[in-house]
């Protein structure tokens, strides 16, 4: 499969509509073309927010501990995921 190239905003808003899509349906019901597909699209998301909306390094220890802090919970594929805690059923 050819890589992706996001040039301007609006590739970068449809591509942003299309990986929802793929959310929508479910990764695990995703096939294999369309995991290669949004495999594709993700790295050229990801290449465009690199360039167009970095991410500014922290520039005190406290800044560093938050953010590893908040990168660890999208680290653990379990906090992801909806909770059944304090669920009534």
């Amino acid at each position: 499969m050819k890589d992706r190239q996001i040039k301007t905003e609006n590739d970068y808003q449809a591509a942003i509509a299309e990986i929802e899509v793929f959310i929508r349906k479910g990764f695990v019901n995703l096939t294999q073309k369309e995991t290669m597909e949004l495999e594709s699209i993700s790295k050229a998301v990801a290449a465009y927010e690199k360039e167009y909306y970095p991410v500014p390094r922290p520039d005190t220890l406290q800044e560093m501990i938050e953010l590893k802090m908040y990168e660890s919970t999208f680290s653990n594929p379990a906090t992801l995921l909806p909770s059944d805690r304090g669920k009534r059923y």
